[in-house]
């Protein structure tokens, strides 16, 4: 428990800051499941997205179109978990395994794991491992909870029926189904409620970052005030009485617990001192300045994001002691992937330094020939437009990006490629290489799935966008 007549006020608050950003990501991993598996009670299920997304999706902030998601939440308290994926030749597959920490454990797909059908095992930290026939490999993790985020490639509209049935052969099994065996049972659990109202006096300045949604529970992004309060310590909590102890992190744990963090330690706020609340809320705002600082720092080239090498998703190894990085990457976009499985550069300004504003510019994006995004073999690359809430644009067309997979545009005569970026029909010429552009700001990011080594190392650089007005 916090005794605060063993620390001062500054000593509080310089502890809850380091506390925060350590927090942060395994706060939103938890705010995440509970909503979309301890809510409706969806452990252990494979949910498959069966359309792409368009203007009208608003539960995603800068969603892809160029993937089918498939999404399993893992409860591996009492057994492991068993996914069977077929021989997938003809597009990009992967299946992400994520633990409660965020770190990208590893991959089952095209490129981890190859192209030939598999069964793959994936256990919590505490199984006894034993030889089960016809596994492939087995995926150990630190924690009893996970997140698998499976994407299958899709090259238009038109190739949804391919796609669906590649998804259908994805088989998921626990253990002692596959072993048809008894299952054991876990113990109840009682989950910390996510709380997502926010009282009048609160400050929602701090938490905005520009480019993002504005402040609202309801909106993805945004966590819930009780994540943004002394209260985050009672979810840490619990997540961390769910986890394996890493002989590197105890003397973080040792210093968390001078403020009443441990694993499945009670925290009740309401018995703090008001000093002590308000030395946690500042510690709280420190981290919050602290993380958004990296996003001032981000390294452009061409007004393009390039810092493919600074991790901000990768696995415990990438990862360690990056904890301002994990939060970033938590803060910006839960869940994504390393440079080696996917990059995403985006843009907000033109060739002159100008931000986006698609009211009576018109701006084209030229890629010389030979020189589009460079992939591995099955990678692609989509070119998506969004605008500045992160969602997608309606558009006359219903077209949202423009890429490799469909290969509806059409090269120039010396082997160019140029994309028209604008509001206003560019005309018949033109039609088949435009991305519709709002009549306002906007911004720009291209997926880049499978990256060759030029990408990440830097030495491939996209094109800076030109306003031809």
């Amino acid at each position: 428990m916090l005794d605060s007549k063993q620390l001062s006020n500054d000593e509080i608050r310089t502890i809850s800051k380091e506390a925060y950003i350590y927090a942060f990501p395994i706060l939103e991993f938890y705010r995440v499941e509970y909503l979309h598996s301890v809510l409706p009670k969806a452990f252990n299920t494979i949910i498959h997205e069966r359309n792409l997304l368009t203007s009208n999706d608003k539960t995603v902030v800068a969603p892809n179109n160029a993937t089918l998601y498939s999404i399993i939440h893992l409860d591996l308290r009492a057994e492991p978990y068993i996914i069977e994926v077929p021989s997938i030749t003809n597009r990009y597959h992967s299946f992400q395994l994520i633990d409660v920490f965020t770190h990208v454990v590893d991959y089952i797909g095209t490129r981890a794991t190859g192209i030939e059908a598999g069964k793959y095992l994936i256990t919590g930290p505490y199984w006894n491992e034993k030889k089960v026939p016809g596994i492939k490999k087995i995926f150990r993790l630190e924690s009893n909870f996970a997140i698998v985020i499976g994407r299958t490639g899709v090259n238009s509209p038109n190739d949804l029926v391919v796609a669906h049935a590649v998804q259908n052969k994805y088989k998921l099994y626990s253990l002692s189904n596959y072993a048809n065996e008894k299952p054991p049972k876990a113990e109840d659990l009682l989950f910390p409620v996510v709380d997502k109202t926010y009282p009048a006096n609160f400050n929602k300045t701090i938490w905005h970052i520009p480019g993002n949604p504005p402040l609202n529970p309801d909106l993805p992004g945004t966590p819930p005030f009780k994540e943004m309060s002394p209260d985050f310590i009672t979810y840490l909590n619990f997540q961390l009485g769910r986890v394996k102890p890493v002989a590197s992190e105890v003397h973080l744990y040792q210093k968390f617990a001078k403020i009443g963090i441990g694993p499945d330690i009670p925290f009740d706020s309401t018995t703090l001192e008001p000093s002590v609340l308000k030395a946690i809320n500042a510690g709280i705002t420190d981290a919050k300045a602290e993380i958004n600082n990296v996003v001032k720092n981000r390294e452009l080239k061409n007004g393009w994001t390039t810092n493919f090498r600074t991790y901000i998703f990768g696995n415990r190894e990438q990862m360690e002691g990056r904890y301002l990085f994990r939060a970033y990457g938590a803060l910006q976009g839960l869940l994504g992937n390393p440079p080696i499985e996917a990059v995403y550069p985006s843009s907000t300004l033109d060739s002159t330094g100008q931000e986006y504003e698609g009211t009576s510019n018109h701006y084209v994006l030229t890629f010389p020939a030979g020189q589009l995004p460079p992939t591995e073999n099955l990678g692609f690359w989509s070119l998506t437009m969004y605008d500045t809430n992160g969602f997608l644009v309606e558009n006359p067309i219903n077209r949202y990006s423009i890429g490799s997979q469909s290969k509806e545009y059409v090269l120039n005569p010396d082997g160019s490629l140029s994309i028209y970026i604008q509001s206003s029909d560019p005309g018949k010429d033109k039609i088949s290489n435009w991305l519709p552009a709002p009549k306002g700001p906007f911004y720009l990011m291209i997926r880049i799935f499978l990256p060759q080594s030029s990408i990440i190392e830097g030495s491939w650089l996209m094109p800076a966008v030109v306003n031809v007005n």
